[in-house]
């Protein structure tokens, strides 16, 4: 059978089989094979229409999703927009779903997640502290630059909040990430917070490994 007739054969079924614990790897192995085959890629794609917030909380189906990002980031940059908008904390929070909004953030242009970084905005401390959503903040600090200036600015607030988020077991790697990427100006704060106590802050299990390099 030829790989176009297989793909026509599975379109109508590759949601239930991208879900499926020993179908979902024969789906992945076709988006690797359809890479460079854009018809073939739109056909699979179109297959997985409706079913993307379904298959990114699933624990084989997210596999595929991200398989999908990585072999058809340009059909897939559609889909993600129309199926994830609105649902972004949500999926950070999932122990599937965070793999998946971490993949988005490798695959697309960074012009193409302000939808991602507005929504995790309103939600930029909770996320920070989350143990799966701190992954996705510090993806978008490590890949998206000045467009992360407004979210960064929320956690950045000096006092108690800061001191919480440094100690913090998961929102500490946030705040590492944030002195490896971030400006001077971003990272000031931090080094202000460090040296009004460093003893303290040494001494933290989690503020230990996230001290100012600058």
């Amino acid at each position: 059978m030829s790989l176009a007739l297989l793909v026509a054969a599975l379109q109508p079924q590759l949601c239930d089989l991208a879900a499926d614990s020993a179908g979902h790897g024969v789906v992945q192995q076709i988006f690797k094979t359809c890479a460079d085959k854009p018809l073939l890629r739109l056909q699979l794609v179109q297959g997985l229409q409706g079913s993307i917030l379904k298959l990114t909380k699933d624990k084989h189906g997210c596999l595929v999703v991200q398989q999908a990002l990585e072999s058809a980031v340009m059909e897939m940059q559609v889909l993600i927009l129309l199926e994830l908008k609105g649902k972004v904390f949500y999926c950070s929070r999932h122990m599937h779903g965070n793999f998946v909004m971490q993949k988005v953030i490798q695959t697309l242009q960074p012009a193409a997640l302000s939808f991602m970084i507005t929504e995790l905005k309103e939600n930029a401390v909770a996320a920070a502290l989350h143990i799966y959503a701190c992954r996705v903040l510090q993806r978008l600090i490590e890949h998206c630059g000045p467009a992360t200036n407004g979210l960064v600015d929320m956690l950045l607030q000096p006092g108690e909040q800061l001191q919480r988020l440094v100690k913090d077991p998961y929102s500490s790697n946030v705040i590492r990430s944030l002195v490896v990427c971030g400006t001077v100006e971003q990272v000031r704060p931090v080094m202000e917070l460090f040296r009004s106590d460093v003893m303290k802050f040494s001494r933290n299990r989690h503020a230990s490994l996230a001290p100012p390099a600058r």
